[in-house]
């Protein structure tokens, strides 16, 4: 082979390396395994099956999609708080969608998994409180203001990054819930005490409420079932004689306190949207309510005896108070005593709605005794600025 010869298949050689090269970046720039291959059946992004495209394929439906979103001219947005529920528009222009990355980080043959940020379509707000700025203008109706923006905004970008267009967020999942616990809701309510026991209630109130008592969100409260495992949880290490269980009153409350702390609390949660109350009524109207305000409560007593010693007691709910709480949120009721009287106050975000309390009782007179007698009926009226929504009758007492 001549000189000239050898030096021309150097440089083709060259060359063809050179190319190979080039061809080999340019490829691997592009990452050929997910522009040229396509993506398992089964795959998902954003919840839209993509199996069988490839990623050029895929941004360029996910282009689409976005820009059908867009073409809305306001993103309807449905906040409910306190079972109250309107919507608020907003731009769709103020979310910025990262396509391109979106893709690259598409595991392949798996499905959208929000949570774990598995094949999800990557979006965030164009500016810094933007969702702050909205929310600002409602919050004379939400009538509470302490909310965790930032919670707000993940539930908000989570459901845009599905490209939701009818968007529903509950506010309660972002209540400031130490915040709520502070702020005091309604008035406090009052009920009278006699008798020489205020030392022992006073310790008996201080043993048992030390903290507030948790209005479970969505529950059915128990006013009985709370005293009893109030009741149980506390180790009072009882030591009594069979013949001295007169004194189990200085471990319990006495009737009589049970029903004027339930009447405290069935009074309190009356201007509340709190439903399905149920209670019952003494014989006699005690002095310290009104008719068509009392609730009255019984818990009775099975004693455990062993060689004259009462060593366990066994509590049963005979006369309840109950109520549920609606709400997607906790409220707080705290119990004190005072010198001469229990109060009640209730805690919590406030209502959107105002509530009238109104009472109507008739004095009736038996035919055949002559004896006085009352029948109440006590109502419910639901108003939101200043406008009546609904009546509901919430009791019906005969004495």
């Amino acid at each position: 082979m001549t000189k000239n010869k050898k030096i021309i298949s150097l440089i083709s050689l060259i060359f063809i390396v050179l190319v190979g090269i080039s061809v080999y970046l340019v490829v691997y720039a592009f990452d050929y395994r997910s522009v040229l291959s396509p993506f398992s059946p089964g795959t998902r992004i954003s919840n839209i099956y993509i199996g069988g495209k490839t990623a050029y394929q895929v941004e360029e439906e996910l282009d689409t999609l976005i820009t059908e979103w867009k073409t809305c001219d306001k993103l309807a947005i449905e906040l409910n708080y306190q079972n109250h529920a309107y919507t608020i528009d907003i731009d769709p222009d103020i979310f910025s969608f990262n396509v391109e990355k979106s893709v690259k980080n598409i595991k392949n043959n798996e499905k959208t998994n929000y949570d774990k940020g598995t094949n999800i379509l990557l979006v965030d707000f164009k500016e810094e409180n933007q969702i702050a700025t909205i929310l600002a203008k409602h919050y004379t109706n939400l009538k509470f203001t302490d909310f965790d923006i930032e919670i707000i905004e993940k539930e908000l970008i989570k459901k845009v990054s599905l490209l939701q267009k009818e968007i529903y967020i509950d506010l309660a999942i972002a209540l400031n819930e130490e915040s709520a616990k502070n702020n005091k809701v309604g008035e406090v309510k009052t009920i009278v005490l006699e008798g020489d026991r205020s030392n022992k209630l006073t310790e008996l109130i201080n043993r048992y409420f030390s903290e507030p008592i948790e209005i479970k969100a969505r529950e059915q409260f128990s006013f009985n079932e709370l005293i009893i495992n109030l009741y149980e949880e506390y180790d009072n290490s009882l030591k009594l004689n069979f013949n001295e269980l007169a004194k189990i009153f200085d471990y319990y409350f006495t009737n009589d306190e049970l029903n004027r702390m339930a009447t405290g609390v069935y009074n309190t949660i009356l201007p509340t949207n709190f439903i399905n109350i149920g209670k019952k009524t003494s014989n006699v109207l005690p002095y310290y309510t009104t008719s068509g305000f009392e609730s009255c409560v019984r818990i009775n007593f099975d004693y455990v005896v062993t060689d004259n010693q009462v060593t366990a007691i066994n509590f049963k709910n005979i006369d309840d108070l109950t109520f549920y709480n609606p709400n997607n949120h906790a409220y707080y009721l705290e119990i004190n005593i005072e010198t001469d009287e229990l109060t009640f106050q209730l805690y919590g975000p406030e209502f959107i709605y105002d509530f009238e309390i109104n009472p109507n009782t008739e004095v009736i007179i038996d035919d055949d005794t002559g004896q006085i007698g009352y029948y109440s009926v006590v109502e419910r009226i639901i108003k939101l600025n200043n406008k009546t929504l609904d009546k509901i009758v919430l009791a019906e007492d005969t004495y």
